[in-house]
């Protein structure tokens, strides 16, 4: 995970991750990378890998809150499959 990091940072993009379950000391030590304790209001992409209870709890406003118009919600446990409207979705 840290390589793939830090090759999206090679052209400029900037990733953040979040997961209440991870512990951010241990992930630095293995993989390189913390997690981010403050998310923006202006994510160009936001990419749901895992299906936490404390993801499932976030709507189509959440998403609008955090991302630009234009944004992408890649969802790739079709949690939020038919509830996100405000932006463009895509769903494995």
């Amino acid at each position: 995970m840290a390589n793939v990091v830090k090759e999206l940072e090679s052209y400029s993009l900037h990733v953040h991750i979040t997961d209440p379950h991870a512990n951010s000391d241990a992930l630095k030590h293995e993989y390189g990378f913390e997690l981010t304790t403050d998310l923006r209001k202006d994510y160009d992409a936001v990419i749901i890998t895992v299906p936490h209870a404390e993801f499932k709890k976030l709507d189509n406003q959440y998403f609008a809150g955090i991302t630009k118009p234009q944004a992408l919600i890649a969802d790739l446990k079709g949690l939020f499959r038919g509830h996100i409207t405000s932006r463009e979705y895509w769903s494995l």
